[in-house]
């Protein structure tokens, strides 16, 4: 039991060592990760299309008159082709369309409040949350890529902070087990 929970501990030291330089790297190459996400994407995209291309050939002439994996094949491998060749505009695209759904719940917030604002209380602080929300989204469509890699760097610090947690919990427990270890040794002495 005892190699077995050793084995444990510094494979998970291991693991949380691991997730730290991800952590670092993530921060260090916030935009490069995020384009190669979206090419990983496009090329997924693409070999789901050849299977779809290939799952619709096999079909007998019925079956293809109903079936629609044609064109979401045709669909896939024109968003997969964008999405390899041009992974900037995608990430572009994609955070001025999460932009746009910001400043549109911001604004839905904004027309609640104003509409309620005698029946709810403390309606100016409601007023400010809804009109930081429209300004977030205006931000992330102004700046996409500075946007994208803000989000990065949080996601990176995060991995670092919660790995670093991790290692200290196994050092911790390591300790600990060691420690029981010898105490039951002496115990049966």
């Amino acid at each position: 039991m005892k190699d077995i929970l050793n084995k444990f501990t510094f494979r998970s030291i291991f693991v949380s060592l691991c997730l730290t330089a991800l952590g670092v790297i993530i921060i260090l190459n916030a935009n490069e990760i995020l384009f190669w996400v979206i090419k990983g994407i496009g090329v997924f995209l693409l070999i789901d299309a050849i299977i779809r291309f290939i799952q619709f050939l096999r079909l007998d002439s019925d079956e293809k008159s109903i079936n629609f994996d044609i064109i979401r094949a045709i669909l896939e491998t024109i968003i997969g082709i964008i999405a390899i060749v041009n992974s900037s505009s995608v990430v572009t695209l994609l955070y001025i369309f999460i932009g746009v759904i910001v400043i549109t719940e911001g604004l839905l917030h904004l027309q609640f409040v104003l509409t309620r604002k005698s029946s709810i209380n403390n309606w100016i602080l409601n007023f400010l949350i809804a009109l930081i929300n429209i300004l977030c989204g205006v931000f992330i469509i102004a700046h996409p890529i500075l946007t994208s890699e803000l989000i990065n760097i949080i996601i990176g610090i995060e991995i670092i902070v919660s790995s670093v947690l991790g290692i200290f919990s196994y050092i911790y427990l390591f300790i600990n087990l060691k420690k029981a270890a010898k105490d039951n040794e002496e115990e049966n002495i």
